[in-house]
């Protein structure tokens, strides 16, 4: 509400507002990367959008981290674990190298970690080696 009246999308106050939103969680995400996987406490992952959450997230975060983790290993994220089949794990990390790559030309190369489940089958755990050992990750 502002000025006792509720903002409507498409109004210059809604527009505002979410960026000042936007930036706030941002900056919220930057703040709590040091850990290396703490920014998915905060956020919820649905996996249609999952790879472009993912890139964003990790722009945004880049200039600030020592590492990257991907945290592909959330019980109590509804989806997230669907990351972990191969051909998706395949494409996101793919995308997430990408962009490590990008941002390092000005912040320096970083390492991409991967964080997984710790009850995975034998048969998915080698899916998930395997894609990791193929895109070169830092570390799991």
């Amino acid at each position: 509400m502002t000025g006792g009246r509720e903002l409507q999308p498409g109004s210059p106050e809604f527009g505002l507002f979410a960026r000042a939103v936007h930036e706030v969680c941002a900056d919220l995400a930057e703040a709590i990367v040091k850990d290396g996987e703490g920014a998915t406490k905060l956020m919820r992952i649905v996996v249609e959008q999952a790879l472009d959450d993912y890139l964003t997230g990790l722009r945004r975060v880049y200039a600030a981290a020592s590492y990257v983790t991907v945290n592909i290993s959330s019980p109590n994220t509804p989806g997230l674990r669907d990351l972990q089949q191969a051909s998706v794990l395949d494409s996101l990390l793919a995308r997430a190298l990408d962009v490590r790559d990008e941002m390092a030309v000005p912040y320096g190369r970083k390492p991409v970690l991967l964080k997984i489940a710790p009850d995975l089958t034998a048969g998915d755990l080698d899916d998930i080696v395997r894609v990791a050992r193929d895109r070169k990750i830092d570390g799991m």
